[in-house]
């Protein structure tokens, strides 16, 4: 409330554009009694910014309590100095700047810093305006301390200059994975099915063997580091109409193989057309939601996936007939390195985490339920219509 009133206070020294009392002369009626000035001084004293009025190329003539308590000089001390004294490092370029705008507005708002008695040196803002006082033009000048402030700004650019060195050592661990770990895994895992072509002693094929799953599996992993760490640093992506029916027809001849190993039953309605507004980015989420249902579900299951209506959007579900997914697992799924307790099944922990982060790029939704028709779980996503 103190502060609303000092803000009043000031707002109506500057609509005036004089300060009544303090053996003000001119005409008689502009006169305030002794009473009112020292009124008015006990005002000034009781603000905890600090105000200062001086001559336009002189000293100061006038000090509050708070200047004397931030400063540590005395009333007469200030009262004998220039304000420029006060400023530190006092350049041509501030001054300059302080002029142009008095020129201007007849005010002028800047940022400096004050040295005090004991050569602390603290940041101000300081509000300056030209007033009439005394029958002259003088300087008020209202000065808050920012030390908090700067202290803030500070802090603040120190985190975003820790964030960015982050960032480019995140940018260049996923160089040193595309270029410098994936290139020679590559090689290994074509030597090992070479070699396993070659092979015929039982136990060299089943090191071999072992060395190519582990070999794909390593190469699965630094893969869905690379692309995950891609999407986190994509600000714009491109989106187009694109029908999402044959972007998934298509995750399923990819995974073809893996499908008739399991001798798993695919239901998708190929015939139907649903166009989305989407980034052909999109197929990595279907990709990695028929990976998750061919892995999760047993020998012979069956999934269907299905494209629902739901007005300005599409739903895509991809029903299987597995274990499921535990309540307690539900919400943490699609977190990088997370998922339900599957013993003895493979997988980095990213797949659902990429599938969160183009969703997310996309504007649309995801989620996991349980399956209604028995065992199993619905996992799904929401795009939006062209």
């Amino acid at each position: 409330m103190q502060r609303e009133y000092e803000q009043e206070y000031i707002k109506s020294l500057e609509l005036n554009n004089s300060i009544p009392g303090f053996g003000a002369v001119g005409n008689p009626e502009t006169i305030v009694s002794d009473r009112s000035d020292k009124g008015l001084k006990l005002i000034f004293d009781s603000m905890e910014d600090q105000i200062f009025i001086s001559e336009l190329l002189g000293k100061l003539i006038y000090v509050n309590r708070a200047a004397t308590i931030h400063l540590g000089y005395s009333e007469d001390e200030l009262l004998d100095m220039s304000p420029l004294s006060l400023i530190v490092g006092s350049n041509t370029e501030l001054l300059s700047s302080i002029a142009e705008q008095m020129v201007k507005n007849e005010k002028a708002v800047f940022e400096t810093t004050l040295r005090g008695k004991s050569g602390a040196e603290m940041p101000f803002e300081i509000s300056a305006k030209l007033i009439a006082y005394e029958g002259r033009e003088v300087l008020l000048c209202v000065a808050r301390d920012i030390s908090r402030r700067k202290t803030a700004e500070n802090e603040l650019q120190r985190c975003v200059e820790d964030l960015k060195e982050s960032n480019d050592l995140k940018e260049l661990f996923t160089d040193i994975i595309r270029h410098d770990l994936l290139t020679p895994a590559g090689i290994v895992l074509g030597f090992t099915e070479e070699l396993q072509r070659r092979s015929n002693d039982q136990d060299t094929t089943f090191a071999l063997r072992r060395i190519h799953e582990n070999t794909r599996k390593l190469i699965g992993l630094l893969d869905s580091a690379t692309k995950l760490s891609k999407l986190q640093k994509v600000d714009e992506i491109v989106f187009e109409k694109i029908d999402i029916v044959s972007l998934f027809r298509s995750s399923v001849d990819n995974f073809r193989t893996d499908i008739e190993e399991k001798d798993h039953r695919v239901e998708i309605d190929t015939s139907a057309r649903c166009v989305a507004i989407a980034n052909p980015i999109l197929e990595e989420v279907f990709a990695n939601l028929l990976s998750n249902a061919i892995k999760y579900s047993p020998q012979g299951s069956r999934i269907v996936i299905d494209f629902l209506d739901c007005n300005d959007a599409w739903k895509i579900t991809v029903k299987d007939y597995g274990h499921g997914v535990p309540d307690s697992d539900k919400p943490c799924i699609f977190n990088r390195f997370q998922r339900a307790d599957k013993k003895g099944i493979r997988g980095t922990g990213l797949g659902l985490a990429i599938v969160k982060r183009i969703i997310e790029l996309h504007g649309g939704m995801y989620g996991v339920d349980d399956n209604p028709g028995g065992k199993g779980s619905i996992f799904w996503v929401v795009v939006g219509k062209a």
